[in-house]
């Protein structure tokens, strides 16, 4: 965010490490962060550095240590100033196990003296007992929880976090990226049967609003062949927008890293929307979104005020208890459904029974259930693999990362290794003949 009137944790890195993805990722967790990709060495560059980390303003730093950063005078500058107005800090490390064995291992390869005395002098900084995180644990959900706690222990709050979407879901991670994109192609042709008949192609234009639009993927591939629609895309997730607005450019999709809970959501549509003439919208899209936020009421009562008199909202989510598998006698399906509820990241896996009250409640009309049963029954032996992975992969590598962060839980190991086997053995039943599996969405049709 780089703003200096707001409390802030300052960055203390090597212009020859690339930090694009952590400054990334700390956006999007809400942080306040400030570095400045210009500050070169100098009289200037001294007087800054001061400025910032002496002020109240700031509340600490993330130092990144690499094989450079530790021999770079002016983050040996920084430290000393950190040192000076006691500041507290916390390393990441992008080279190396631990910051003791970093800052030995580099120790014994330098023959420059200069080098040498900066390398002891920033490792003086960093304790043996000292909390810290690796690169491959900063880019892990668990992990990131001590990163959280530090900071809240030094009264730095995440000024930008929806905190209303469960915390640890993030579809960046690879492995979910990856899933999402193939859970898409399972809706995609029904999606865009249902949405095109909600579109009025004769119109001059149509606006419509994407609510949780990711990359924008999804909903330019179910108006392919509109081109009298404009989206507008709104997210929390900054890296899918920035790629979104990139490979959209000349398209009719903008997106924004807007929060559809947050108390300002309202006002900042409305700004966007009169800047681009929008009286109203057309169409309201909420995909595979719902399910991830603990407020859906709140969501569906602020785009219907988006919507203008007689536009139309199209739904899907999920809803586990409308999945069916038999014959399935040791009840892998439930069992892997059970589990996915212990884990935070996977949202409300029953939120479908409750949009018809909630979108009732939120006095919209003529709402419809759209029946669309995805089963296994006459599919090709790859779609199944793809129906099986899209609905129990993401559980697997839940049960992991929870152990991963709690390894001395038993439960949690035992949990895993069932998960593990368990999913070989779901992989088997997907593909006995006579097996019928049907996965548990749901979707609706309203109009304010």
């Amino acid at each position: 965010m780089n703003l200096i009137n707001k409390d802030y944790i300052f960055l203390s890195y090597s212009h020859k490490d690339s930090i694009k993805e952590y400054i990334t990722s700390l956006d999007n967790m809400g942080y306040n962060i400030l570095y400045d990709e210009a500050m070169s060495i100098g009289s200037d560059w001294e007087l800054r550095a001061r400025r910032y980390i002496s002020s109240p303003k700031c509340k600490g730093l993330i130092v990144f240590l690499s094989k450079d950063s530790i021999k770079s005078k002016p983050i040996l500058h920084e430290l000393e100033i950190a040192q000076r107005y006691s500041k507290p800090l916390f390393p990441l490390l992008l080279t190396g196990d631990t910051v003791v064995d970093l800052i030995n291992q580099e120790s014994l390869k330098q023959s420059d003296e200069n080098d040498a005395y900066i390398i002891e002098e920033i490792g003086s900084f960093f304790s043996p007992d000292m909390i810290f995180l690796t690169a491959n644990q900063f880019l892990n959900n668990t992990y990131q929880q001590k990163m959280i706690n530090t900071f809240s222990s030094w009264g730095m709050v995440q000024i930008q976090q929806n905190t209303k979407i469960h915390s640890t879901y993030n579809s960046e991670r690879k492995d979910e990226f990856s899933r999402l994109k193939q859970q898409q192609r399972l809706f995609l042709d029904f999606d865009k049967k249902v949405i095109s008949g909600l579109i009025d192609e004769n119109a001059d234009q149509v606006f419509l609003l994407d609510v949780g639009c990711n990359d924008g993927d999804l909903i330019m591939n179910r108006i392919k062949g509109f081109n009298n629609v404009s989206v507008i895309g709104v997210d929390v997730n900054m890296p899918a927008i920035n790629r979104g607005n990139e490979k959209y450019a000349d398209k009719n999709f903008t997106g924004y890293c807007i929060d559809c809970l947050d108390p300002t959501f309202l006002d900042n549509m409305r700004e966007i929307m009169d800047a681009r003439g929008i009286e109203g919208f057309d169409l309201v899209v909420c995909s595979m979104i719902l399910l991830h936020l603990d407020d859906p009421y709140k969501c569906l009562k602020n785009v219907r005020k988006l919507l203008k008199s007689g536009g139309k909202i199209f739904i899907r989510d999920m809803d586990d208890g409308l999945a069916m598998s038999y014959p399935d006698p040791n009840n892998l399906v439930k069992s892997f459904n059970a589990y996915s509820r212990e884990l935070s990241f996977t949202g409300d896996r029953h939120c479908g029974r409750e949009l018809y009250s909630i979108l009732t409640k939120c006095c919209f009309r003529d709402i419809q259930i759209i029946p669309h049963e995805i089963t296994t029954v006459g599919q090709d032996p790859d779609f199944i693999d793809i129906l099986y992975n899209v609905n129990f992969r993401f559980i697997v590598a839940g049960l992991l990362q929870r152990f991963e962060g709690a390894p001395d839980n038993v439960e949690y190991k035992n949990s895993y290794d069932w998960g593990k086997n368990a999913f070989d053995d779901l992989e088997d039943l997907f593909h006995t003949p006579g097996y019928y599996y049907r996965m548990g969405t749901i979707v609706f049709v309203a109009r304010r």
